[in-house]
């Protein structure tokens, strides 16, 4: 029985030591998903680019996108009341 614990104890103590591998991996890894998530915090990242020229729509193509476009804003939003607790107040 004490065999048997000693060599669970021994398994334990080096499955830590096995560990040096991922912890190389993190700490190069270290940081990148705070740093993708500072990227995303910026406004206009495409801001060096602006003087640019960008590529236009057909006037047929365009003319058909602004329509639906004024068609989905031409009517008012309906009032809707979001706090209902299936209690009807009249």
């Amino acid at each position: 029985m004490r065999a048997f614990l000693f060599i669970i104890a021994v398994s334990f103590v080096l499955s830590g030591c096995a560990s040096f591998e991922e912890a190389y991996h993190l700490d190069r890894e270290f940081g990148e998903a705070s740093q993708a998530t500072w990227d995303q915090q910026i406004a206009y990242p495409e801001a060096p680019y602006a003087d640019n020229v960008p590529e236009t729509l057909s006037g047929i193509t365009a003319e058909e996108v602004m329509s639906v476009h004024n068609e989905t804003f031409a009517e008012a939003p309906t009032e809707v009341d979001v706090f209902q607790l299936g209690i009807e107040t009249e």
